[in-house]
């Protein structure tokens, strides 16, 4: 075998000896309320309808109630969060963050980790100093709570459209 010293190289090989069909990345058609819908941009209106009536769906069929959303919370104490959770370090940082895939895929903060991993080192003490700073305050950053939702096509679900 060509790959014998590079594990990973290997079993791209068998997979590709495996499964040697190749996945549709594109929807050709679509069925929605009986009918067959081949033009691209109904089918991704038919996608974005399907999606955008989920949730109100899902709320339709909640049972409506008297009783209020606080009487079920407690007082809120904004000093909750820093009597759970121990104060980090750039020792416990480091080796996490170290340990996560570094691709090229920037989050909600547009940040190339592919770009941010070489840094760390240099960082890692400010970055530990902020993180302790929000669980000692009870604050978390508005934009740390915005995260990337990419529906990921399956192909057994082309008619699930259908079921809405």
């Amino acid at each position: 075998m060509k790959h014998k010293d590079d594990l990973k190289l290997t079993w791209l090989s068998i997979k590709q000896i495996l499964w040697t069909k190749k996945s549709d990345s594109f929807t050709e058609f679509l069925t929605a309320n009986g009918n067959v819908i081949t033009e691209s941009s109904r089918i991704a209106e038919e996608f974005n309808n399907y999606f955008i009536n989920i949730p109100q769906e899902l709320v339709d069929k909640i049972p409506h109630t008297q009783t209020t959303l606080t009487s079920f919370l407690s007082t809120p104490n904004m000093n909750s969060l820093a009597l759970h959770v121990y104060p980090t370090s750039m020792e416990e940082i480091l080796p996490l963050s170290r340990s996560l895939k570094v691709t090229h895929g920037a989050g909600t903060d547009d940040l190339d980790p592919y770009l941010i991993s070489p840094v760390l080192d240099l960082i890692v003490k400010s970055l530990a100093a902020i993180i302790n700073c929000s669980f000692s305050n009870g604050i978390i950053p508005d934009k740390l709570k915005i995260a990337k939702v990419i529906p990921i096509y399956k192909q057994t679900l082309k008619d699930a459209v259908n079921k809405l």
